[in-house]
């Protein structure tokens, strides 16, 4: 599955990486660099209508939490 990071105001800039999206670890990568530029409203999407933003989002990438193919932090 393919993934896309948003990140900013309504409407959101999306980021789809090289041809159809990012795989999971390069979505989260991208996420993780963009919370750290001090981007606004980061999230990680799939096509299927979940995301994971907010503290889930920084748990994952602080590896305090896994982030599972389904976008869930565990």
């Amino acid at each position: 599955m393919a993934y896309i990071v948003t990140h900013g105001t309504v409407p959101a800039a999306i980021d789809t990486g090289r041809g159809p999206g990012f795989t999971l670890e390069q979505a989260l990568a991208h996420a993780c660099q963009m919370l750290l530029e001090g981007r606004p409203n980061v999230a990680v999407q799939d096509g299927n209508g979940r995301s994971i933003s907010g503290a889930d989002l920084v748990a994952c990438c602080k590896s305090e939490k896994t982030l599972t193919a389904d976008l869930r932090a565990v």
